[in-house]
């Protein structure tokens, strides 16, 4: 764990040649210069594109689908239910001495 710097046993770790110099720091490999794909490849690369293209509008024409079929039931089964508890019915009119009416209410003319 105490090793003094310049030990060459850790030169590996410390940058050390065993001589006490320092190496230089390695570069990475420069990578290889683009080069022009093929048209070969360049074609399978468009046919990959347009059938990626007609997978995502599928996809969106299905989901576009279920949800404007789930929406049309939910707006049905909302409908069925105001109907059922009488909520879509319009108001009844009051009579002035009916309990629910409203106390303060104006003169009927």
């Amino acid at each position: 764990m105490n090793q003094h710097p310049s030990d060459p046993s850790d030169s590996h770790l410390n940058g050390n040649n065993g001589s006490g110099q320092k190496t230089p720091p390695s570069t990475p490999p420069m990578p290889a210069p683009p080069t022009s794909p093929s048209p070969e490849a360049e074609q399978a690369k468009q046919e990959r594109l347009r059938a990626t293209q007609q997978s995502f509008k599928r996809l969106y024409l299905i989901l576009l689908a279920v949800g404007l079929s789930i929406g049309a039931v939910l707006a049905v089964g909302v409908a069925i239910l105001l109907d059922r508890f009488g909520l879509s019915d319009p108001p009844s009119r009051c009579d002035r001495n009916s309990i629910g009416c409203f106390q303060n209410a104006p003169p009927e003319t």
